[in-house]
């Protein structure tokens, strides 16, 4: 049988890209071109860890809620045939 992507399937791979680009360009930022454009660190590269811990939390509360709505839709498929 065929399982379609749904809404939370693509919802939850918006969330995950989108954490690893703030991710790479937080850390792009505060390791490559904070030198350059900042005389002294900016406060703003403090918020960092806490935005990273954020963005991370919700890819993976969608994924996990994507899985489980996936597993519970298609279930009919897991069980075995008597």
């Amino acid at each position: 049988e065929n399982i379609a992507a749904g809404i939370g399937g693509k919802q939850k791979t918006v969330s995950q890209i989108t954490a690893a680009e703030i991710i790479l360009a937080g850390e792009a930022l505060d390791h490559d071109w904070a030198a350059y454009l900042f005389a002294e660190r900016a406060r703003v590269l403090d918020v960092l860890p806490m935005l990273y811990y954020i963005v991370t939390m919700v890819a993976v509360l969608l994924t996990v809620t994507s899985g489980g709505y996936y597993f519970w839709q298609h279930r009919h498929l897991l069980e075995t045939s008597k």
